[in-house]
């Protein structure tokens, strides 16, 4: 049943997210919205517990704080941003928050995108809003308070007689400049840290399809989309970030884009005006094929002192077959030259875990990176990810099977990157 509409239209609302993070952007920019139009917004950040995801006696506890920590601000709508990884972590909190009181919980975020049919049977979640939620989560709290109906929000997924509903979704917001600037205050009021290293996003999606990553889901949800990469232009980008050095006396930049250097046209202009406005260091990452000799060039005039590269593993046959990577080995030796040639500092992203990879190859990927000399290697254990390709892959390999499927939805099959992941299924 959908819960009672409000109609109390005279009272200022309320509206908590609960994220798993010390930062999320995703979050940063519905608070201004909800802040626009008179919501008093907070966050209450909740951190992932770094011991597999179980629910110990010291994490109950954890998850009793934080709930106690929510009831305290007394929201009228509480909002959960969550990743594959922290799902059942942040609907375990969603659930104590049931046993106290019927706040209305609406669940986002890629996990909740993704795995919208399984997760809205449960009682802990009330809506579920698919994709981009700029438009679709005032539109729902229009449709909670009794001003619209609930088939008239986008994205929306929710239970209505029993029946599953799941509203058509809008297409991508094309012009990003039309969004507000992110509400950095609701963190760095809790984090310091964002203060002095802010954190950006110049684009919005990702051109490629790899089989691990939900890019790879996503882009079947938004299959009538033609283009999956949005950017906001420099001077929109600029303007940001002087309002940020001047508020918080930023230190350094952080652009979170997925695709930092997809667009040479648009880099060639932004460096230009971030040399002369900005004048900050900033760190960024991309893909090797989005990377060139006049990319990195760009890059180092521009100030960027560190880019990440996302390598995976220099294995031909496992980066081409299994992760759906068409950059050669060679290509990738040729990015790690051009970035020693412009002392620019490079990090390389090493997936472990992946299918077909044995111990037999592991000398050769320590050899292959010593040759590379990046300032560090960043190591991450694969996750299967709802609606990846490589879960196919995984299912043949006998590395999962048809129940762990309801497992991976439910997040029980995320592993933090530094507790192991799926590397302990292989033989030895």
């Amino acid at each position: 049943m959908i819960l009672k509409k409000n109609n109390n239209k005279n009272s200022k609302k309320k509206f908590v997210f609960v994220d798993q993070s010390t930062e999320n952007l995703g979050v940063e920019l519905l608070s201004s919205i909800l802040k626009n139009i008179g919501y008093e917004v907070s966050a209450v950040i909740s951190i992932v517990p770094q011991s597999g995801y179980e629910l110990n006696h010291f994490e109950k506890k954890t998850i009793i704080k934080k709930t106690e920590k929510i009831l305290s601000i007394d929201p009228d709508f509480v909002g959960f941003s969550c990743f594959t990884d922290s799902f059942r972590y942040l609907n375990s909190i969603a659930k104590e928050l049931k046993q106290y009181k019927n706040i209305p919980t609406v669940f986002g975020g890629i996990h909740a995108t993704l795995c919208s049919d399984a997760l809205i049977q449960k009682d802990s979640i009330d809506f579920i809003i698919r994709g981009e939620g700029e438009e679709a989560l005032p539109l729902l709290l229009q449709a909670i308070n009794g001003n619209i109906d609930f088939d008239e929000v986008p994205n929306l997924v929710y239970i209505q007689d029993g029946q599953v509903i799941k509203n058509s979704i809008n297409p991508y917001i094309k012009d990003l400049d039309n969004l507000p600037f992110p509400d950095k205050d609701i963190y760095s009021n809790i984090n310091p840290f964002v203060r002095k290293n802010y954190y950006a996003l110049t684009s919005r999606g990702c051109p490629f399809g790899c089989s691990f990553c939900s890019n790879n889901a996503l882009h079947k949800i938004y299959s009538f989309e033609k283009n999956h990469v949005r950017r906001r232009s420099p001077e929109n980008v600029v303007k940001e970030l002087k309002i940020a050095i001047e508020k918080y006396n930023t230190k350094n930049i952080f652009f979170a884009d997925d695709m930092f250097t997809s667009d040479l046209k648009w880099l060639n202009k932004f460096t230009e005006l971030y040399k002369k406005e900005v004048k900050l260091p900033f760190y960024c990452a991309s893909h090797p094929l989005m990377i060139n000799s006049e990319v990195v060039k760009l890059l180092k005039e521009g100030g960027c002192y560190h880019i990440e590269i996302g390598f995976q593993t220099p294995v031909d046959k496992i980066r081409k077959d299994i992760l759906g990577r068409k950059e050669s080995k060679e290509h990738l030796e040729k990015i790690s030259i051009l970035c020693n040639k412009y002392e620019l500092s490079f990090s390389i992203d090493h997936i472990f875990g992946i299918p077909g990879e044995d111990h037999s190859h592991e000398k050769k990927i320590l050899y292959y990176y010593n040759r590379l000399r990046p300032k560090k290697i960043d190591k991450f254990w694969l996750n299967f990810y709802p609606g990846t390709e490589i879960i196919s892959t995984a299912m043949n390999s006998g590395l999962i099977n048809e129940k762990d499927i309801e497992k991976i939805e439910n997040g029980e099959l995320a592993y933090d990157y530094m507790c192991g992941g799926h590397l302990k299924r292989f033989p030895h």
